[in-house]
């Protein structure tokens, strides 16, 4: 579990168990987790694409059609769904910053933890980036009215995947396992307002290693078979964690590349495409760029 202080609030990456990273289970952590912060914040979760457009960060390694005739419908009649013209950048990233931000909060040894903080970080400049740009000039750039800076803090986890494939095909390929399966899942705390409830920034710090402590104290009571037995289901419907959008929609286009000969060790290209004023804004982002080498 990790945490990173920018300008307006703060991004939370918990990279959970597989047992736990599911809708369910993640929802009530993250009700836990606003309780802790004070009981003046507000909670909202999202299960549904239609419901959290920009906020969703699903993603399939084969395209699909996640809600089939009546989300083409939706989308055909939708202007924030239409594609907008784009300009792509590839930054390198220093992955080193990411390690000294959240050294502290988690266990950064593994790769994939570093894949989902910049993961995380990059949907959350990105967005940003995005609003600040319909701000300015309001109109069909993707960005979902219902969330605005001025709302109040809300958790957004993303969807379920047992209720979201229904009795499609993912229970006809493992019925044993779905039918106890929760589907796994994001989870982020996004705000653009002060955080409510605390004294001073030690009273939050507090607060995440207290749950920390408990997401790893429920972890280490599991059983590793029952986990190993979710594994195919979970392989198989798993985001690509490279990708840095949901599969259907034109928001926060981003990909982590192959890795290639010349990079540093601890270096990581992605390649980010948006509307040109976004990207200008992105660029201009202190925060964001403090995280990038260069940009080609």
């Amino acid at each position: 579990m990790g945490v990173l202080f920018m300008e307006g609030g703060f991004v939370l990456a918990v990279y959970m168990h597989n047992l736990f990273g599911d809708a369910e289970c993640l929802a009530i952590f993250l009700d836990l987790l606003a309780a802790e912060m004070g009981g003046s914040t507000t909670v909202q979760r999202g299960q549904h694409e239609r419901k959290s457009r920009v906020l969703d960060l699903t993603t399939q390694k084969e395209p699909f059609d996640p809600l089939g005739a009546s989300w083409n419908a939706q989308s055909g009649k939708d202007e924030h769904l239409k594609e907008q013209p784009t300009i792509a950048k590839i930054f390198v990233i220093d992955s080193g910053k990411l390690e000294r931000d959240f050294a502290g909060y988690c266990d950064i040894a593994a790769l994939g933890f570093t894949l989902c903080t910049l993961f995380a970080l990059t949907w959350t400049y990105t967005s940003r980036a995005r609003v600040n740009a319909y701000i300015e000039k309001p109109g069909p750039d993707f960005v979902d009215e219902a969330w605005h800076p001025r709302e109040a803090p809300e958790f957004r986890n993303t969807v379920n995947w047992r209720t979201h494939w229904g009795a499609t095909r993912v229970p006809d390929i493992f019925p044993a396992q779905t039918k106890e399966y929760l589907g796994n899942s994001v989870g982020l705390s996004i705000t653009s307002l002060e955080i409510i409830g605390f004294e001073d920034m030690q009273d939050l710090f507090d607060a995440l290693l207290i749950a920390k402590a408990i997401v790893m104290q429920c972890a280490e009571t599991q059983s590793q078979d029952f986990v190993r037995s979710r594994t195919a289901l979970f392989e198989t419907i798993s985001p690509d964690i490279r990708r840095i959008q949901p599969a259907f929609s034109p928001a926060s286009h981003g990909l982590i590349l192959p890795r290639r000969s010349g990079l540093e060790e601890n270096e990581l290209e992605m390649v980010i495409a948006m509307p040109p004023r976004a990207m200008e804004l992105l660029l201009k982002d202190q925060s964001w760029m403090s995280l990038v080498s260069r940009v080609i």
